[in-house]
């Protein structure tokens, strides 16, 4: 574009250094005032959504591979609605609150991986009640749920762990071990 001769044998570029103009009418002089401009007045201009959705997606501050480093980060700031975005090299930041238009997480969450496999047969089950009522009649429970599953003599019924869930929910973890003379070990409930 710029290295090719025009019609009057000069390379774009060069007819442009000659009339000291940018490619669009500006003078460099004009150019070097609007950015000296920018940087004084930098503030008044970081409220923008264009700059901090730019330091979001490209910031330009170290002028390398850091640079997607830190639209990561900024990115994760703004996601999570709290924070200070770095928008460039001068070190111009911009705050990020929740009410942030790029703000997206309202929760966090997540799931721990289960210690215990599907073999150990472990059932939960949640109860309308408050811990204390279901602590009181557990084993009122378990004798239920032992006739439930079939009442069998050589089946027992194990509670494995009881907890509250909230103030009316009781969550009871529960598995049935099949008695034998010679070994004891876990049954299935499709077994049952």
């Amino acid at each position: 574009f710029g290295s090719q001769p025009c019609a009057g044998g000069t390379s774009l570029l060069e007819h442009q250094q000659q009339a000291n103009t940018g490619l669009f009418g500006n003078t460099q002089q004009q150019q070097q005032q609007q950015q000296q401009q920018q940087q004084q007045g930098g503030l008044t201009d970081l409220n923008s959504l264009a700059t901090v959705a730019q330091a979001l997606s490209l910031p330009i501050i170290c002028g390398d591979e850091r640079d997607m480093l830190y639209a990561k980060f900024n990115q994760l700031q703004a996601y999570w609605g709290h924070g200070t975005v770095i928008l460039n090299q001068s070190g111009n930041t911009f705050p990020i609150t929740p009410e942030s238009p790029f703000s997206r997480f309202k929760s966090v969450g997540y799931c721990r991986l289960p210690c215990t496999k599907n073999e150990d047969g472990l059932v939960g089950i949640f109860i309308g009640k408050p811990l204390e009522d279901v602590t009181k009649n557990q084993t009122q429970l378990v004798a239920s749920l032992h006739s439930i599953l079939g009442g069998k003599q050589e089946h027992v019924v194990c509670c494995d762990s009881v907890k509250s869930i909230n103030n009316t929910t009781t969550e009871i973890v529960i598995y049935v071990l099949l008695r034998s003379p010679l070994v004891r070990h876990n049954v299935s409930l499709q077994q049952i």
